[in-house]
């Protein structure tokens, strides 16, 4: 196994004794040699920042694809590509969604998704191609959009937006980690598709989500509710203001609107074809980015992070 890094300074971030090989995917600068006589290649590179600017969202996710799918030898068996449930966009044309739901990407981070998985899938005819489609990612290394909503509820500044009754998609890291290891060892010819989330049945409600999270945090859980639209106006006014001083709010509009809308996933394709299940309940992954929140403010990580 061996990690393609973008610079000499990320090796420090890779285990103890980790291959590494170094080219620049958004340029496709020295992609041919890393990749040389590699046989199984993920795709996990790309940005998921929703406050980025689209032009940078679209280099990381569609440009860099572009050039890691050009630059791979004809050695390779197998390609598993990252994608996301985004690109049904915040609203499914069907519910549960399947992998046969029409996309629907309605915001600048769904339609560069998109546009990756596009790129990818065009090179289904070359080799093998799995394409996952993550839920929102929860676990100890994650803080984009999660670190926001919980210092808001430790502050007890959020309100549950709408009747807080819709459902909040997500999956634990290591049951991601274990779709990409199943989609390897699959021996399923030309392009494969699958959603990676919790079933629905043990999908999270909204305010489920803010009371398993305020009561790790030791506080109370939101009473109090507000309309999406007021939501969105909300958070707008305060990213402005938090412009003036010169910082960024990863708390963003589509954000609230992932937390608004209600969204259930079909993975029953993952489980007949790949023999995947997530295993690690969403109340161990909501715990465990609240510890990881609790750490970063008292200085025990470094993890930057966009209020």
């Amino acid at each position: 196994m061996c990690a393609i890094v973008r610079s000499r300074e990320s090796v420090e971030k890779l285990p103890k004794g980790a291959k590494w090989r170094l080219a620049s995917l958004s340029t496709g600068a020295g992609l041919r040699d890393a990749l040389a006589d590699t046989d199984k290649v993920v795709n996990l590179a790309g940005a998921v920042g929703t406050h980025l600017p689209e032009h940078e969202l679209f280099i990381s996710n569609v440009t860099s694809t572009s050039h890691l799918f050009t630059s791979l030898p004809a050695t390779v068996q197998r390609v598993v590509h990252i994608s996301s449930i985004a690109i049904y966009g915040k609203k499914p044309a069907c519910l549960p969604a399947d992998e046969f739901c029409k996309p629907q990407p309605d915001s600048a981070y769904a339609k560069t998704k998109w546009g990756g998985e596009l790129v990818a899938r065009a090179h289904a005819a070359r080799f093998p191609v799995t394409v996952l489609r993550p839920a929102i990612v929860c676990g100890p290394e994650f803080s984009e959009g999660f670190f926001p909503v919980i210092s808001a509820l430790e502050k007890g500044s959020m309100k549950i937006i709408g009747s807080g009754e819709n459902h909040v998609p997500l999956v634990h890291v290591n049951d991601v980690v274990s779709a990409i290891v199943s989609s390897l060892h699959s021996s399923k010819k030309g392009l494969s598709t699958y959603n990676i989330s919790a079933p629905p049945e043990k999908t999270l409600t909204q305010e489920e989500l803010f009371t398993l999270a305020a009561k790790a945090l030791r506080v109370p859980p939101p009473n109090s509710h507000i309309s999406y639209p007021a939501a969105k106006l909300t958070v707008h006014f305060r990213s402005c203001l938090l412009s003036l001083f010169g910082r960024k709010s990863s708390l963003t509009s589509d954000m609230i609107g992932q937390l608004y809308y209600d969204r259930v996933f079909d993975i029953s394709q993952a489980t007949r074809e790949l023999g995947w299940f997530p295993k690690i309940g969403l109340k161990e992954g909501v715990l465990q980015t609240v510890k990881a929140y609790k750490e970063w403010k008292h200085g025990q990580n470094k993890r930057v992070f966009a209020e």
